[in-house]
């Protein structure tokens, strides 16, 4: 089962929602998101990030990289963050 990066337009559909930790290794770090949600949809049968979801994990990622942050973070913790480029 594949994870999708994209935008789901149609959740009525969705069947459950549940957590998972998505994990990058670039050389020789590795970058740990924890508690990520995502959906299953009935006719899919494949896991969906809503795009706001994937917009927040490649900022992470970045800010990672910048070493900003810590390179393990909760989802939960910084789900309602916003983020804007003021």
């Amino acid at each position: 089962m594949g994870m999708l990066y994209r935008e789901v337009s149609d959740m009525r559909n969705e069947t459950e929602k549940q957590k998972q930790d998505i994990i990058w290794k670039i050389f020789d770090r590795t970058l740990t998101v924890r508690n990520v949600p995502y959906s299953i949809l009935d006719a899919e049968d494949e896991k969906f990030i809503s795009a706001g979801t994937s917009l927040k994990l490649e900022l992470l990622k970045e800010l990672m990289l910048q070493e900003e942050i810590p390179s393990e973070v909760d989802f939960r913790e910084v789900a309602n963050l916003k983020f804007s480029n003021c």
